[in-house]
């Protein structure tokens, strides 16, 4: 049992980062790379899983629907996934490469550790912007 306190835990989550360290970013108009490394102390790690710490699935999506908006196209909103695999569990201490491409109903994504495909998905965009 954990002599950690409710309150030291909550404020613990607080202090912890929730986007991977980015090391590198590719834009065109229509295809985002970032290459990234998944720092050991992400708020996503916590709990999940005490013995083995492995990065949830939802982390993965948002990071690909917060990078798309912040570096390829702001006004997209994202209404739903298709054919979402996650084909390898993620560690911290991972190197990632994230690459995204526009799609017309919104964007594909596939991340890479070592050139191998680890995870992958559809995020359905409910706007017609599919480029910046």
């Amino acid at each position: 049992m954990s002599n950690i306190t409710p309150v030291a835990q909550i404020e613990s989550l607080a202090r912890a980062p929730l986007d991977p360290q980015v090391l590198s970013v590719r834009k065109t108009v229509q295809r985002l790379q970032i290459e990234m490394l998944v720092p050991a102390d992400l708020a996503y790690f916590q709990g999940h899983f005490p013995t083995q710490p492995i990065l949830p699935g939802v982390a993965q999506i948002l990071w690909v629907a917060r990078f798309v908006q912040r570096w390829l196209a702001p006004s997209m909103i994202f209404q739903h996934m298709d054919r979402v695999k996650f084909k390898s569990l993620i560690y911290p201490g991972d190197e990632l490469m994230l690459d995204v491409r526009c799609i017309p109903t919104g964007v594909s994504y596939q991340y890479l550790r070592a050139g191998r495909v680890v995870g992958s998905g559809y995020l359905i965009s409910g706007s017609d912007e599919t480029s910046a």
